[in-house]
C-alpha cells in the first residue's frame, strides 16, 4: 500500500536567509549550502516571507547537486529523468515536510535514488506532452518507464509500455493520481512520478 506523503502548498520551493552553516551527514563529510540546513529550516524558509529569494537558492543548489551526480557516473547522461529542476525542488520540498530532522541533502540523495531508474543513459530529445493547458517536457525513455511502471500497478494493459502519451496513458497516469491523492491531470508530473517510483 503507497505511504502518503502530506503535500505542501508551494510551487516554488526553499528560502533560507543568509549562507547555512557547513554541517556533517550521516558519513562524516561536509555539506554545504541548502543541503546542510535540517528540512525544518527549509519547509519554515519556504513558507516565509522570502519564498521567492528560497526558491532561487534551492534551485541553484540542486543543479550544482544534479551537476556533480551527472559527472560522477560515466554511464549516465542525466540522473534527473526532468530537464526542470524545479519539479526536483517541489519533491525535496514535500519529502522534507515529511522529514523535518533529515538534512536537505539527504533527502535530495533519497529523491534521486528513487528516481534512478528513469535516469538517462543516452542524449535524447524531449518532447511536449500536452493535456489541455498543462503540459510537461519528458524524454520518450522516461515516458516508457512510466508506462512500464503502470503496467505492474495494472493501470496500463500489457503492451502500452511504447514511449508514446496518448489518452490511455493519460488515464492511467490519472487514475494513479487519484488513488495517491494528488491532483488529477493526467499528466506525469514530478511529484506524480516520484510517488509511482517511489511505491515500488
Amino acid at each position: 500500500m503507497l505511504r502518503r506523503l502530506p503535500a505542501l502548498a508551494l510551487t516554488a520551493i526553499l528560502a533560507t536567509t543568509g549562507t547555512p552553516s557547513p554541517a556533517q551527514d550521516t558519513n562524516g563529510s561536509v555539506v554545504r549550502g541548502i543541503g546542510a540546513l535540517e528540512c525544518e529550516t527549509l519547509v519554515s524558509a519556504l513558507q516565509g516571507e522570502q519564498s521567492d529569494e528560497a526558491a532561487a537558492r534551492l534551485v541553484a543548489w540542486l543543479s550544482g547537486y544534479v551537476s556533480h551526480a551527472n559527472r560522477a557516473d560515466a554511464e549516465v547522461n542525466d540522473v534527473l529523468p526532468y530537464a526542470n529542476l524545479n519539479g526536483l525542488g517541489t519533491v525535496v520540498a514535500r519529502l522534507c515536510a515529511n522529514n523535518p530532522g533529515a538534512l536537505v541533502e539527504v533527502v535530495a540523495a533519497s529523491a534521486l535514488s528513487t528516481l534512478a531508474p528513469l535516469a538517462i543513459n543516452e542524449p535524447e530529445e524531449a518532447v511536449e506532452l500536452r493535456r489541455g493547458e498543462a503540459a510537461v517536457l519528458m524524454r520518450p525513455s522516461v515516458l516508457q518507464g512510466i508506462q512500464e511502471r503502470l503496467i505492474v500497478r495494472q493501470l496500463l494493459p500489457e503492451g502500452g509500455a511504447d514511449g508514446v502519451y496518448g489518452e490511455q496513458t493519460a488515464d492511467a497516469v490519472a487514475s494513479f493520481q487519484e488513488a495517491t491523492g494528488t491532483e488529477r491531470t493526467g499528466l506525469p508530473d514530478l511529484w506524480t512520478v516520484f510517488l509511482l517510483m517511489w511505491d515500488q
